[in-house]
């Protein structure tokens, strides 16, 4: 049997494996896998729409979550969790979200398992540095975005899940070339292809990875005009990717103008059922719109600290600006930084070793791609609504970081055995440990948070979670 079935059958095997495990944790180890969820049926109905060369749908599926134009309803979200439903065409009586995230959460672990073998292609083993390896692994599978989130599918999960999905396949395809490898055609267009299914789930993710495609695309050619490439040499080689990235831009806008009347307006908040019940919303938008650059600091602390910033005195200068600035933020209060401490851990080394440069790592085409990701933060930071879903935005980042700091602490371990290397292998166990339980746990408080403003729904969440564990 040769190699490339031998890790065909391995992955398989893990996908299936991880399906299972990802399905226990979406259904509460009920296993029953087509529950009615929160707006289960809105890409069901998209599809249906689609198929009839339409894109409004019934207004009774989606409540008050429609949008309202010339008389007919619409959704904001993107196409794509719809498009996935065609080969269930037949079966559209079924709520798919379930499975749905977990085909996501799935994908995306794979992808990540991926980018860290990437990311430490080249380096010898040896005994702490394959503990290393299979901790960072462990909370790969474990713990993050594609765990955290199966707490409660929803059609507003699935969306986020499979747009990070994309994120996550791109970060696998991108790290060989931060490590020095040439940008073949190929690899270039699967490049692009990630961005474009992602713009086609989510504006912000998908946004995030074309200003990637782009910066990075720059440095290629900075690179190939240095050794002699013509200009009609580098397009050809960029043609099938900007074809793909095209693709995805027209399919868009085309959505975008039958929806709205505007190719570049991705959602009329106003003509939202919701808004339109609620003045004290609308005169929120009125006043600071859907995006304004004074929300990013009191966001980073939801995202990185929600227990304070939930803690806030109720007549305190910070709680009347949150008040002022966002709708009410959701729950619960689980911070990236509580969830993910060997993430943040490794990244900051990672972004220490990226500004320190090394032999093997290409600065310019990794602070290319870093610079894009990060968009997609600075997007949901300055957005008018803060949720626990949105998270998912910075993980890629993270992980991008996280993937670079590993391979220098790999290097590190392998320069200092013994003692050093037992002492760092211990601290770092420990990081995975507090992880993974903090994943478990956050999946539980997920669940127990109805959606909406956390501080009307708090004693409710609180008692869900008592409940639990008095069950346990």
């Amino acid at each position: 049997m040769s190699t490339a079935t031998q890790r065909a059958g391995a992955c398989a095997l893990l996908a299936v494996l991880l399906g299972v495990y990802y399905a226990g944790l979406a259904t509460q180890f009920s296993y029953d896998l087509w529950p009615t969820t929160s707006g289960g049926f809105i890409f069901n109905s998209q599809l249906r729409a689609l198929l009839d060369l339409r894109l409004d749908i019934d207004p009774n599926v989606i409540g008050m979550e429609g949008f309202v134009r010339d008389g007919k309803t619409y959704t904001y979200f993107g196409i794509l969790p719809a498009l996935l439903r065609l080969p269930l065409v037949n079966h559209l009586w079924l709520d798919w979200t379930t499975l749905s995230c977990v085909s996501a959460a799935t994908m995306s672990a794979l992808a990540l398992i991926g980018a860290l073998n990437a990311s430490l292609a080249g380096l010898p083993g040896s005994g702490p540095a394959t503990v290393l390896r299979a901790l960072v692994a462990a909370t790969v599978l474990c713990s993050g975005p594609q765990v955290e989130l199966l707490g409660k599918a929803s059609v507003y999960v699935e969306a986020v899940l499979w747009s990070y999905a994309c994120a996550c396949a791109f970060l696998w395809l991108s790290m060989p070339l931060l490590l020095g490898e040439a940008a073949n055609r190929r690899r270039l267009a699967l490049l692009a292809a990630c961005a474009a299914v992602a713009l086609l789930a989510r504006v912000s993710t998908g946004l995030a990875l074309y200003i990637a495609s782009g910066l990075l695309a720059l440095v290629l050619m900075r690179d190939w005009r240095a050794t002699g490439w013509t200009w009609p040499a580098q397009v050809r080689h960029l043609l099938p990717a900007g074809l793909l990235l095209a693709a995805a831009i027209g399919a868009t806008f085309t959505v975008n103008q039958q929806r709205w009347g505007n190719p570049l307006q991705f959602a009329v908040l106003t003509a939202n059922k919701y808004y339109d019940a609620d003045p004290v919303r609308l005169a929120r938008l009125e006043r600071h719109g859907a995006f304004a650059l004074a929300r990013i600091p009191h966001a980073l602390a939801y995202y990185a600290a929600p227990g304070w910033f939930f803690a806030a005195p109720p007549d305190s200068a910070r709680r009347a600006a949150v008040a002022t600035l966002f709708d009410g933020p959701e729950g619960p209060p689980v911070g990236i930084v509580q969830a993910q401490p060997l993430w943040l851990g490794l990244a900051a080394v990672g972004l220490w070793s990226l500004l320190a440069g090394g032999s093997a790592l290409r600065r310019d085409r990794a602070f290319a791609v870093l610079a894009g990701l990060l968009v997609a933060c600075v997007v949901i930071t300055s957005y008018h609504y803060l949720a626990f879903r949105y998270r998912a935005e910075f993980a890629p980042a993270v992980l991008l970081l996280a993937c670079l700091g590993t391979r220098r602490v790999n290097f590190s371990l392998r320069q200092r055995p013994g003692v050093p290397a037992h002492a760092a292998g211990g601290f770092l166990l420990i990081l995975a440990l507090v992880q993974v339980l903090q994943a478990h746990a956050t999946v539980k408080a997920h669940a127990c948070t109805p959606f909406g403003s956390y501080a009307a729904s708090r004693a409710s969440a609180e008692a869900c979670l008592q409940q639990g564990q008095r069950g346990h």
